[in-house]
């Protein structure tokens, strides 16, 4: 299930960068479509009984996350190359998430658990080290960073979420409630974009919600079964399949350190496998 959503998340990443519309508003209204469909599916296939005032905290927390998650990530990839922004944004995410649940004593990570880590680790740094000296690159890394950060919170938020509340209800209520949280901003700052892709990308947009929705489900279904940090490190397998798609098909920068990076990052989440 990880290494599926990996590939599926490394993809809505991928036609998220290559949109020609602005990106932070592509990749809203895809999020904004997939919550408006999936909502009142997952009506139907959870008890109206269960559903609790209790839920309310876990899905304020996780829509504040989001949103902002989702418009740094959108902004990242206006500033710089995918190749560049993902390797960050899901390496740091890694980091902050281990750093989080060892430190709260949430879980325990063994020692081969914190090698493979450390080899994500690593294989971002070796990716982006050679672009820090470059402002314009320097700006991307900083946003993808911010997205990282976001990454971590809302995977402790979604480990805890789903211990009380339906997966398949706090996922679909998570990308609505999202969406409509940044609705102002979409209409008062970003007005003229927004009605661009209203009026000429919907059914791209309605692929990546959907696409990023199916990924993160599988995600929620691992973090039932195995500890997260592992959950965290081995789903970092997308960098590989998203650093690919950047290089090969949107022609961005290669060169020896990126692809030893790449190879460091797939070495460590074999390791976390193993573990």
């Amino acid at each position: 299930m990880i290494l599926l959503s990996a590939t599926i998340h490394a993809s809505w990443n991928f036609f998220t960068k290559k949109s020609l519309a602005n990106k932070i508003v592509t990749l809203w209204f895809g999020w904004l479509i997939a919550g408006a469909i999936m909502t009142p599916v997952s009506l139907l296939f959870t008890q109206t009984e269960s559903i609790s005032s209790d839920w309310v905290p876990y899905i304020v927390l996780t829509t504040f996350v989001h949103a902002m998650y989702v418009y740094l990530l959108g902004w990242s990839y206006t500033l710089g190359e995918m190749s560049l922004a993902y390797p960050i944004a899901r390496g740091i995410g890694v980091l902050f998430t281990v750093i989080i649940v060892v430190f709260t004593g949430m879980e325990v990570v063994s020692p081969n658990g914190v090698l493979g880590i450390f080899a994500l680790v690593l294989g971002i740094v070796l990716i982006a080290i050679k672009r820090i000296r470059d402002l314009e690159k320097r700006n991307a890394m900083k946003v993808a960073a911010l997205v990282g950060c976001c990454t971590a919170f809302y995977t402790i938020i979604d480990k805890i979420s789903i211990t009380y509340i339906p997966p398949f209800f706090y996922i679909s209520v998570m990308f609505l409630c999202t969406s409509l949280s940044l609705l102002p901003i979409m209409l008062l700052r970003l007005r003229t974009h927004t009605l661009v892709v209203f009026r000429s990308h919907k059914r791209y947009c309605a692929m990546i919600g959907l696409l990023s929705l199916f990924a993160y489900l599988l995600i929620l279904f691992a973090l039932q079964k195995s500890p997260t940090p592992y959950v965290a490190a081995v789903r970092e397998i997308s960098i590989v399949f998203g650093s690919i798609l950047g290089i090969c098909y949107l022609k961005e920068e290669r060169n020896k350190r990126k692809l030893i990076g790449i190879a460091t990052i797939l070495l460590g989440a074999i390791i976390i496998k193993t573990a």
